[in-house]
């Protein structure tokens, strides 16, 4: 109980100084004044009123949406954070960019003059972010003063994880092509059946797609591995298992020019070669697949973060706690990607 009054009087204290700061510029008073002024309020009016204090569920919520999106936007490790970040870009959850034209041909020992000349077409674009909304989670006082551990940071944390799990299908959906295109190429792997009717991942599909992608102007490139052909990849001739994968922590390592990203635990899903809509039911018909697309040629935002609390009543002694987060990863334009999918027999 100690810990908690301490946390929520260091979590009042930080939040008092970053509103009390904001009042400050917005009245050119000392923001030492404002800050102390904010605190103490906060302090006494969360005293007074400890189940419907108002101010202090701004506070409380203006605290954790903060950490929450700072920690939405640094993880490491992850596949995303090779992609570029534009969020200094965003207006209102919504992005402007530009799609510059063609570039200009080059005349080799010209002699022939005027050279011609022609205007280069750009593409002005708004994107507006996707909005994801955590289903709400309910906390009971009686949880909150007899667990023997902090369950309201234990739920936010478990939003946190289902907006970043949800983040990462929406941006590898988003990278892999529509159709197989000469810019996007989309191939379907030819080995002998693994016992479902589905066809393996052969050195020379993986080989094909490589051409497919340098002829589509593609050189390096990072390729998220699908379960299915990570599976086909160790399966390899064993004679020449290490150079294919570590035997020991299951990695599969870089390859004819592919940077192996580690299965994220979702594949994109097509049906006779077109890609399936973003949450559609599994069925017989549909196949994953493994994404290849260049790094620097997606994008990827992070909007507003709002945290809806409903602090308990006389009527439901429990809160209840959600969010909307805005976000988008999408590629920058119709090529640097591509993807394979598994045959089927």
């Amino acid at each position: 109980m100690k810990l908690k009054i301490i946390f929520s009087l260091l979590l009042a204290l930080v939040s008092s100084f970053l509103v009390g700061s904001g009042i400050a510029m917005a009245t050119g008073i000392d923001p030492i004044v404002t800050s102390s002024g904010v605190f103490i309020a906060s302090t006494l009016f969360s005293v007074a009123m400890p189940t419907n204090a108002l101010f202090g569920a701004v506070v409380f919520k203006t605290a954790y949406v903060d950490e929450l999106l700072k920690q939405l936007k640094t993880v490491k490790g992850d596949f995303l954070s090779r992609i570029p970040d534009v969020s200094q870009l965003l207006e209102a959850n919504t992005i402007n960019y530009t799609k510059i034209g063609a570039m200009p041909g080059v005349l080799i020992d010209n002699s022939v003059y005027p050279i011609a000349s022609a205007t280069r077409t750009d593409d002005g674009k708004v994107v507006s972010l996707r909005k994801l909304t955590t289903l709400g989670t309910i906390i009971t006082r009686a949880e909150i003063h007899n667990l023997p551990y902090d369950k309201t940071n234990s739920v936010i944390g478990q939003h946190k994880e289902s907006l970043l799990e949800s983040y990462y299908q929406l941006s590898l959906h988003a990278f892999a092509p529509n159709a197989n295109t000469t810019n996007m190429p989309v191939l379907v792997t030819t080995g002998a059946s693994d016992g479902t009717g589905r066809k393996r991942l052969l050195k020379d599909d993986l080989i094909k797609f490589r051409r497919a992608l340098n002829e589509a102007g593609v050189s390096e490139c990072d390729l998220v591995l699908c379960p299915e052909h990570v599976e086909d990849i160790m399966l390899w001739s064993q004679v020449f298992e290490n150079q294919y994968h570590n035997i020991v922590s299951g990695i599969i390592l870089p390859i004819y020019g592919f940077n192996i990203v580690p299965p994220i635990g979702y594949a994109p899903v097509y049906n006779a070669g077109t890609k399936v809509a973003y949450g559609a039911a599994f069925n017989a018909a549909h196949v994953k697949a493994s994404v290849a697309y260049v790094p620097k040629r997606m994008f990827r935002a992070y909007g507003s973060v709002e945290m809806f609390y409903t602090q308990a009543t006389a009527a439901y002694h429990q809160d209840e706690v959600n969010f909307d987060a805005y976000f988008i990863a999408a590629p920058k334009d119709d090529e640097g990607r591509g993807a394979i999918i598994s045959g089927t027999v």
